[in-house]
């Protein structure tokens, strides 16, 4: 869920941001 979130713009500053939500959604 809220993936959209975990993924605000195509950058790669994002990737750690990222990977931490997709942990997140996997978790949950």
């Amino acid at each position: 869920m809220g993936s959209k979130l975990c993924y605000p713009s195509k950058q790669n500053a994002n990737f750690l941001l990222v990977m931490v939500c997709h942990s997140l959604g996997v978790l949950q």
